[in-house]
């Protein structure tokens, strides 16, 4: 569980050349992608955020993760919590929720604070995630890019592997899931540009709208 060894290096990518002070994770799990992030930017403080503490997951995300000085792990509800924390050039991670509450939870941190960019998991092609954020941030960046996967996704090698072993949500191959082609590259890192705070406030109103129009689109 958790990000692919081509998403984590687009994220340092984009994040480069300047390590941000804070990291802000929302969506946990089992701590892998915590772990890499503390690893990758060992003076930078990582605060993580997970919605339960006492899971399985949360015990092995614990052990994981005891040996870095960096790392703070948090419990609660992130679409509350994380705008109240959030400061301005802070990077914000979101693997959680997903579909459109995680779409609300990226412009509410952009409503919030001024984040020096955010990245939301799970944007594959297809997902509302995608759509939406095609929708709302203009010059977004996708780890799916055709010329980025040619280049990188040899990283990835032991990844498929292990989720083909495990059966790890339904994905089989890079671009296979539930015995269904995909098409993306896996499950798909997004970088979202800062959007200002009264631009994030529209953005709201208008997937609001949405939502009460089409049920499909409501967090």
């Amino acid at each position: 569980m958790g990000v692919l060894n081509s998403e984590i290096l687009f994220l340092c990518a984009c994040i480069h050349p300047e390590a941000p002070p804070r990291i802000i994770e929302s969506g946990r799990g089992r701590g892998q992608s915590t772990a890499l992030l503390a690893k990758l930017f060992p003076k930078t403080e990582i605060i993580s955020v997970e919605l339960e503490k006492g899971t399985e997951h949360d015990r092995i995300a614990r052990e994981r993760l005891t040996p870095f000085e960096n790392v703070q792990l948090l419990y609660g509800d992130s679409t509350k919590l994380l705008p109240r924390i959030l400061r301005n050039d802070d990077v914000v991670l979101v693997d959680g929720p997903k579909g459109p509450a995680g779409v609300f939870l990226c412009l509410n941190a952009c409503r919030a604070a001024t984040p020096r960019m955010i990245f939301l998991h799970d944007t594959h092609h297809g997902q509302k995630e995608r759509q939406l954020t095609d929708v709302f941030w203009r010059g977004a960046g996708y780890s799916d890019h055709p010329a980025y996967v040619a280049e990188f996704s040899h990283l990835d090698s032991e990844c498929w592997k292990h989720i083909s072993d495990h059966d790890i949500h339904g994905w089989e191959a890079p671009s296979k899931r539930m015995g269904e082609a995909q098409p993306s590259y896996g499950p798909t890192l997004a970088c979202l540009p800062p959007m200002r705070s009264k631009d994030a406030r529209w953005c709201i109103r208008e997937l609001r709208r949405l939502g009460k129009r089409l049920r499909r689109w409501r967090p």
